[in-house]
């Protein structure tokens, strides 16, 4: 296909994944990620393509809904923090799961979002640590990393490479991606943690990496 030859050729790679805008029939435009991939005989001989074409559009308008929100929140808290009622509103009506956490790692303020997010009754998360709301096999690690971030705070994405995991009150995992940005609260250095749930759109990634590999065992079959 065009769109294999256009991404692959002329390169060593086998895979390649990048962002396209299909437009549809009705000149709608669609987001998707697009992943291509060579199958390779025995011989490594490419016989064929692989096109893979997954919707996007939940992802991209969370992405938005996520840098909204953190230059809302970037400005409104600068003026929030003359004025504790503003604050406690911007917090309470914040679309995602948002935890204030302290220098030494509890949570001290907490919306509704992240009560339901880690499914703990509202109120119930208040003098947390946060290393509680992390699989016990990553505790130390993220103590370790939360330490270093403390010496040094700035606005950031955690694990950019990698997705962090988060860990319910029932012992149930999930993958999360967590934005961090350093908050100074009544003279108290502290930092604000959105936290997004990322499950599904791993899971879809996961599907992807099985269809290609069942499609390469296909064509080393025939």
């Amino acid at each position: 296909p065009l769109v294999a030859v256009h991404l692959l050729g002329g390169r060593h790679c086998k895979v390649d994944a990048r962002e396209w805008t299909y437009v549809r029939k009705d000149r709608t435009t669609l987001p998707v990620k697009l992943v291509v991939s060579a199958i390779s005989d025995d011989q490594g001989q490419i016989t064929s393509f692989l096109g893979v074409a997954q919707d996007i559009t939940a992802q991209k308008l969370a992405q938005n809904t996520l840098l909204t929100t953190n230059r809302v929140l970037e400005h409104q808290i600068s003026v929030a923090q003359r004025s504790r009622q503003e604050f406690e509103s911007l917090f309470a009506l914040a679309p995602g799961a948002l935890l204030l956490v302290d220098a030494a790692g509890h949570v001290i303020k907490a919306n509704a979002r992240a009560h339901d997010q880690f499914d703990y009754p509202q109120g119930s998360l208040l003098g947390v640590s946060v290393e509680d709301l992390i699989p016990f096999d990553r505790r130390h690690r993220h103590q370790q990393l939360r330490e270093e971030y403390m010496q040094a705070p700035t606005p950031r994405l955690m694990a950019a490479q990698r997705v962090l995991g988060g860990l319910k009150r029932d012992g149930t995992q999930f993958l999360a991606e967590i934005t961090l940005s350093p908050l100074r609260l009544n003279g108290m250095q502290c930092t604000i943690a959105i936290v997004r749930d990322v499950t599904e759109q791993r899971l879809a990634q996961e599907a992807l990496a099985l269809a290609k590999e069942q499609a390469e065992s296909a064509s080393r079959a025939k």
